[in-house]
C-alpha cells in the first residue's frame, strides 16, 4: 500500500500529459516508465470512453477503481457504437481537400445531436486511427534537415486589371525538431519561383541545414525533384513524360 500514492501521482501525470497531446514515447521517457506498463494504464483509462480532460477531474478513488480494478467491464454506450460505424467513412472523407475533423464533427452532430462533443469525437477518432494504422516515431536533431512540401489547397489572388482569379501554390518548409515553419504563397510552382522561395526560406531561418528531404512537386508540364541544399546546388529537373 505504501507505493500506491506514488503510483497514483504517476497515473495523474499520464492523464495530464495525454490531455496535452503528448505521445506514448515522450510520456514513457518523461516518467521513466516501460512502454508496456504505460500502455496497460492507457488501455484501462481509454476503456472508460471519457476524455483525458474529464479523467483529470476524477478523485483518486475513482482513478483507483479504473486502473487497479482488473474486473473493469466497461461497455461502450450507444453513442460510441453509432460513432464507430462511421469511422471508416470519415477516414475516406479526410482525403478530400478542405475536409477537416471539425467539418466531419459538424456533420456528425447535425445527423446525431445527442452525439459526442468535439473533444471526445476527436479522441475516439484518434484511437481508431491508432488501431488501424501502424505508426513510427522519428527522432530529429536540431538543424539536421528541412522538410519541404506544398500545402494541399492553393490560395488565390485576383488580378485587378483583368479580374482573373489566379491560384497560388503554398510552399511549406518545416524544421522538424522544433516544428518551426516557413510558409509562402508562390506565383507558381515553376522552378524560377520555387528556388527563389527556398532561398528566402534559408534567409528567414538564418542558415542552411544538411540536405533537404526530397521535394516532389508538379507545375505546369514539368516535374521537379529537389535533393539539394538549396540555391540549385546539385539539383536536377526532369521533364514529365
Amino acid at each position: 500500500m505504501a507505493n500506491k500514492p506514488i503510483r497514483m501521482v504517476q497515473v495523474r501525470r499520464i492523464i495530464q500529459l495525454k490531455a496535452e497531446g503528448a505521445s506514448k514515447y515522450s510520456i514513457s521517457k518523461t516518467l521513466g516508465m516501460h512502454r508496456t506498463t504505460l500502455e496497460g494504464y492507457l488501455r484501462k483509462l481509454e476503456s472508460t470512453g471519457k476524455s483525458y480532460q474529464i479523467l483529470l477531474e476524477h478523485s483518486d478513488q475513482e482513478l483507483v477503481d479504473i486502473v487497479y480494478n482488473t474486473s473493469n467491464t466497461y461497455q461502450p454506450d450507444g453513442r460510441f457504437r453509432e460513432l464507430e460505424k462511421q469511422f471508416k467513412c470519415f477516414l475516406n472523407q479526410l482525403k478530400y481537400p478542405g475536409v477537416t475533423r471539425k467539418t466531419l464533427w459538424e456533420e456528425y452532430k447535425e445527423s446525431y445531436p445527442e452525439g459526442y462533443e468535439y473533444t471526445q469525437f476527436c479522441e475516439h477518432f484518434a484511437r481508431y486511427l491508432v488501431r488501424t494504422k501502424a505508426t513510427m516515431h522519428f527522432d530529429h536533431r536540431p538543424g539536421e534537415y528541412l522538410q519541404v512540401d506544398f500545402a494541399g489547397k492553393p490560395l488565390h489572388i485576383v488580378d485587378r486589371q483583368t479580374g482573373e482569379i489566379i491560384p497560388c501554390p503554398v510552399l511549406v518548409c518545416v524544421l522538424p525538431f522544433s516544428s518551426f515553419p516557413y510558409i509562402e504563397a508562390l506565383q507558381s510552382a515553376r522552378q524560377e519561383h520555387l528556388f527563389c522561395a527556398l532561398n528566402r526560406c534559408v534567409e528567414y531561418f538564418g542558415g542552411v541545414t544538411y540536405p533537404s528531404e526530397q521535394l516532389h512537386c508538379q507545375g505546369d508540364s514539368q516535374e521537379y525533384f529537389c535533393r539539394s541544399r538549396f540555391c540549385g546546388r546539385r539539383s536536377t529537373s526532369l521533364l514529365a513524360g
